[in-house]
């Protein structure tokens, strides 16, 4: 399994990409290329998708291009982690899976309204548990933080499930 980290904030932010921008293009084809076909996740702050929160959207990445077809090409990328939303949220993209990570403080106010308000919201705090086996992939788990009661038996020793 493979990582890869690069700040990709300023990636879409005009109409074609800056002599930077390339740059940093050109680094993630190459790693991608001499990382085939090992499975990769690749982690950045901004997701590379608009959310539908528009006052994170203003401060994230504005549009898939010219990323997505970059991640397309590279079927072995199984994931692409993401945080700053501060709330969990799953979307295809570039033929994978992209996923930003809830806080372990406070959540970003799940409002799709046009010109809503910045908020936050003290939901229970959250985070995401990433598992690799050779045998089964990547799986992602979410899950919150805090003493909750149990854990409870669904059945009873001995007992047959049915």
């Amino acid at each position: 399994m493979t990582s890869l980290v690069e700040d990709l904030l300023s990636l879409a932010r005009t109409p074609a990409p800056t002599f930077a921008e390339e740059a940093r293009l050109a680094w993630l084809e190459e790693a991608l290329e001499s990382a085939s076909p090992a499975p990769v996740v690749i982690l950045m702050h901004h997701p590379p998708f608009p959310t539908g929160i528009a006052y994170m959207d203003v401060v994230g990445l504005e549009t898939a291009y010219p990323l997505e077809p970059i991640i397309r090409r590279y079927p072995n990328v199984e994931r692409i982690l993401c945080g700053h939303v501060h709330r969990t949220i799953v979307r295809r993209y570039g033929g994978t899976l992209a996923v930003t990570c809830p806080s372990p403080a406070h959540q970003v106010a799940l409002d799709f309204a046009a010109g809503a308000p910045a908020c936050f919201v003290m939901e229970p705090p959250g985070y995401l548990l990433h598992r690799w086996s050779e045998d089964e992939g990547f799986t992602t788990y979410a899950a919150v933080l805090g003493d909750y009661d149990g854990p409870y038996r669904f059945y009873e020793p001995g007992a047959t499930p049915g």
